[in-house]
């Protein structure tokens, strides 16, 4: 096993399924229904953007916008780029967050979700529990959820796939993003013996 083999046994993702099982279970994490009902996009969010928890809860209507949501990365601000970002959502996705502000009459200067990371965290885990996901995971495991599942779907080369998935988790460097190619030594060394020197 190569070296970034045993960082990715490392990392936690939630899989399609387990998420699957995981946003079921949200509808009843509490016994309030409505509050329940709040979570439920978060972490649609959350699962189909991959960004971070925190960068989540600071989400404003007026954000969402044309199948994007803008976000203001939070790692960002000592790197002196634009720590702001439009990701692209899917149009399913989209309709319910603009049923869920006018449902919630969440006005445009509004965050979608007023929160803090405890009651993120504390709701998390009352939906695994009530899923019956065993694996210790946390909602970063979306991140590594998605950074997964886009790799395992890619229709592009490896060296494409790269590029276009530190784009969207808005990595500084290409070697942050690496790590989810699965690349190991022994395709390195098959690399190097079919090379023509």
């Amino acid at each position: 096993m190569g070296r970034f083999d045993q960082f990715l046994d490392d990392q936690l993702a939630i899989t399609p399924a387990e998420f699957r099982l995981f946003i079921g279970a949200c509808a009843g994490a509490t016994s309030n229904r409505r509050v329940n009902q709040k979570w439920t996009p978060y972490f649609q969010v959350l699962w189909q953007t991959g960004i971070r928890a925190s960068e989540g809860l600071n989400i404003r209507a007026e954000d969402v916008e044309r199948q994007h949501i803008r976000v203001f990365r939070l790692k960002r601000r000592k790197t002196g780029r634009s720590n702001e970002d439009w990701i692209p959502i899917q149009a399913g996705l989209w309709i319910d967050l603009n049923v869920y502000m006018t449902a919630n009459r969440i006005r445009a200067d509004q965050r979608l979700w007023p929160h803090t990371i405890q009651q993120v965290e504390y709701i998390w885990g009352k939906a695994r529990a009530k899923a019956g996901i065993r694996q210790e995971l946390t909602p970063h495991s979306l991140r590594h959820g998605l950074s997964h599942n886009y790799v395992a779907q890619s229709k592009h080369s490896a060296s494409e796939t790269l590029v276009r998935l530190q784009r969207l988790l808005g990595h500084a460097s290409p070697y942050t993003t690496a790590r989810y190619l699965r690349i190991s030594m022994k395709d390195v060394d098959e690399d190097i013996q079919l090379m023509d020197f």
